[in-house]
C-alpha cells in the first residue's frame, strides 16, 4: 500500500482531472496500456475493480494496493505523459497548474526515496539542506 497522504491524493486527483471518473485524456484501451508500460500491471484485472471500475477508481486501487516504489514510478510516468501531451498538442498547459504539478512531483519523489537538487548538486528538499546552499561561497563562479 502506497503511503499517500489524504492532502497528496487530492492534489493528485486534481492533476490527473479524476473527476467524473476519467484520467486524463486516456481512453479505456490507452489506460490499460500505459499502466502496463509503466508498471507492468493489467489495471483491469479484477484486484483493481474499485466502486465502479471506472478509469479514475482503478488508479486509485492501483495507489491503494501497491507500493511506493510502484506508485512512485507509476506517478513519474503520468507526468512525463502530461509534459508529452502538452508538448503534442493533445493537453493544454493551462489546465494544469504549477503548484498542482510540483506538488504531485515533490510527492513522487518522496514515494521513490528521491530528493530534488539544485543545479550545484545540493539537496534542497528541507531546509536544513537549504540553508547549507545559501552559505556556500560562490565567488569564483562566473557568469
Amino acid at each position: 500500500m502506497a503511503t499517500l497522504s489524504v492532502r497528496e491524493k487530492a492534489f493528485l486527483e486534481d492533476l490527473f482531472q479524476m473527476s467524473g471518473g476519467y484520467v486524463l485524456n486516456f481512453s479505456s484501451a490507452s489506460f490499460g496500456q500505459f499502466i502496463a508500460a509503466a508498471i507492468d500491471i493489467d489495471v483491469w484485472d479484477d484486484r483493481y475493480a474499485y466502486g465502479s471500475g471506472s478509469k479514475a477508481n482503478r488508479l486509485r486501487a492501483v495507489w491503494d494496493i501497491e507500493d511506493d516504489e510502484t506508485v512512485g514510478r507509476l506517478l513519474v510516468a503520468l507526468l512525463e505523459y502530461i509534459d508529452t501531451e502538452i508538448t503534442l498538442e493533445h493537453l493544454s498547459e493551462s489546465e494544469f497548474k504549477p503548484r498542482v504539478v510540483g506538488e504531485c512531483k515533490q510527492t513522487a519523489r518522496r514515494l521513490l526515496g528521491t530528493k530534488s537538487t539544485s543545479r550545484f548538486g545540493v539537496a534542497i528538499d528541507d531546509l536544513a539542506s537549504l540553508e547549507a546552499f545559501l552559505e556556500q561561497d560562490f565567488s569564483d563562479v562566473e557568469v
